[in-house]
């Protein structure tokens, strides 16, 4: 059995719906699935054994959901072996497919299973010949059969509609042919997103200076056909908040809601398109993901990219998902971040980076003229930092270095609260704004905590501005509490802060 070892001490990723591939083999010959040759290279398949044992090890966690898919499931002559496990499991599951095999005895015996939840296919063209132009098969039939059959059976079917370019001006017709089926749900995706925007793939791709009108006419859709349109994967800002504004503060961010998926080979992921560079491990081996320092990472990663993507949007409508990927893999190839004591002779440098950092930190929070003024004192203030050097021995002051540049600053040390004689403290830990929401911040957290918690300390404190929303959001979530502590003090005008804590449990 997998899944079922595991460390005690450790907390798992609580996995609710799994994206399942079984194949990456597929009897279509889609043309923008070709054009870098990046979907139907050799992979290798897991066998039947180590799905059922991924499928029971997924139930054994309180798993919810499974998402079928592919390739082309049906390739698989072992898949209603597949099926009848989830079966017999009483998991729902959402079973996609092409249409272009499921005929006959095929269909009704895919109709049987209670546990089938959504029968999911693609369509891509208004009629037989476009979509056959696109596909290399005929099977635009087959799917409006697969719709006909569902609609009786009273199973939901989803339909991505992938569009051409040449293809854009048919979604109206598109939409109105498929959403003559009362169960049928509708989702327009583009070709855009593969191979190079040249003469030979016009024909293909959709260019980014198409996405508005493609946005455009979904959004008509939705507008004349209310719940049974679904949003695409071109996106606006507003909509890209929105879906992030559902999860942006939890501990886990979108890794909350559970899904998780499964390359063919194995592989678990987090994103269902190829070319993530994060993995971890293979599910036949063990389907719990540690919430350790890999997925926080990976949590990082998700976050760079998904502001970074956000603030894309700003400027242009975007292809979220593909995007989102970009983001991530530059995130993943990133210059490592370094952490350095902090010289007499890295004083004047030091000390420009604290005016930096606190001007992009407290923009809003302190007075503009108490930070303007900032610059005018830098020596002042470089010479006061090389005298703390040589007096505070219970201190210890370090710089952070991204493309040999300074960029950061951490000071943690022993904490001088008359009530807390014996706890440690961060007394500070700074960015500059051009690296927030990259990871960094939290690699500096763990320098600093790891460190005091070597020292001894068992508690550990930090002071923070009450109007300084951003860094209590930060602190809370390496489960730093209020301990009710205030004090005010003076900058530019008289301020409060707040005092945190953090305990070691175990």
């Amino acid at each position: 059995m997998i899944g079922n070892e595991y460390n005690a001490g450790m907390q798992y990723l609580s996995i609710k719906t799994l994206y399942l591939e079984v194949t990456h083999a597929c009897n279509q010959r889609c043309r923008h699935c070709y054009l870098d040759a990046g979907m139907h290279h050799a992979v290798e398949e897991m066998s039947f054994a180590q799905i059922a044992g991924i499928i029971r090890a997924f139930h054994a966690q309180g798993g919810r959901y499974i998402i079928v898919t592919g390739g082309e499931p049906l390739v698989r002559g072992d898949i209603f072996d597949i099926l009848d496990v989830m079966e017999g499991l009483r998991i729902p599951f959402c079973f996609a497919s092409n249409s272009l095999a499921l005929h006959g005895a095929r269909l009704e015996k895919l109709a049987v299973y209670t546990c089938l939840d959504m029968y999911f296919t693609s369509i891509l063209g208004r009629d037989a010949a476009r979509h056959m132009h696109i596909t290399g098969r005929d099977g635009y039939d087959r799917v409006l059969h697969a719709l006909s059959f569902f609609e009786g059976k009273k199973v939901p079917v989803y339909v991505q509609v992938t569009l051409a370019n040449a293809y854009i001006d048919d979604m109206e017709e598109i939409a109105e042919t498929l959403l003559a089926f009362d169960n049928c749900t509708v989702k327009f995706t583009p070709i855009g997103t593969l191979g190079r925007e040249d003469e030979e793939n016009a024909e293909l791709l959709i260019p980014q200076s198409a996405f508005p009108r493609f946005h455009e006419k979904i959004v008509a859709l939705q507008a004349r056909y209310p719940r049974w349109v679904e949003d695409g994967n071109i996106l606006n800002f507003a909509q890209i908040a929105g879906l992030m504004d559902d999860y942006k503060d939890r501990e886990l961010y979108a890794l909350d809601y559970g899904f998780v998926a499964v390359r063919p080979n194995g592989d678990l992921s987090f994103s269902c398109n190829l070319g993530n560079p994060y993995v971890f491990g293979k599910a036949y081996e063990g389907l719990r993901i540690p919430i350790d320092g890999k997925l926080r990472d990976y949590i990082d990663a998700l976050r760079y990219a998904e502001h970074a993507a956000l603030e894309e949007a700003g400027r242009d409508i975007v292809e979220l998902d593909v995007t989102v990927d970009r983001y991530i893999r530059a995130y993943h190839s990133k210059t490592e971040l370094t952490i350095h004591k902090v010289l007499p002779a890295d004083a004047l440098a030091y000390t420009a980076c604290h005016i930096a950092c606190w001007q992009a930190a407290y923009k809003d929070i302190i007075p503009d003229d108490y930070l303007q003024n900032m610059p005018s004192e830098l020596a002042q203030r470089a010479e006061h930092l090389i005298k703390n050097l040589g007096e505070q021995t219970d201190q210890f002051y370090y710089y952070v270095s991204l493309d040999r540049k300074m960029t950061g600053r951490l000071i943690f040390g022993k904490a001088h609260d008359a009530d807390k004689p014996d706890a440690g403290e961060i007394g500070a830990i700074y960015l500059e704004e051009t690296f927030w929401d990259r990871g960094y911040g939290r690699r500096m957290m763990d320098f600093a905590m790891d460190h005091l918690k070597s020292m001894g300390y068992r508690e550990i404190i930090v002071w923070v501005l009450n109007e300084n929303h951003r860094a209590r959001r930060f602190y809370e979530k390496f489960h730093f509490v209020l301990d009710g502590a205030k004090q005010e003090i003076e900058i530019g005008k008289p301020m409060l802060m707040v005092r945190y804590v953090w305990e070691l449990t175990q």
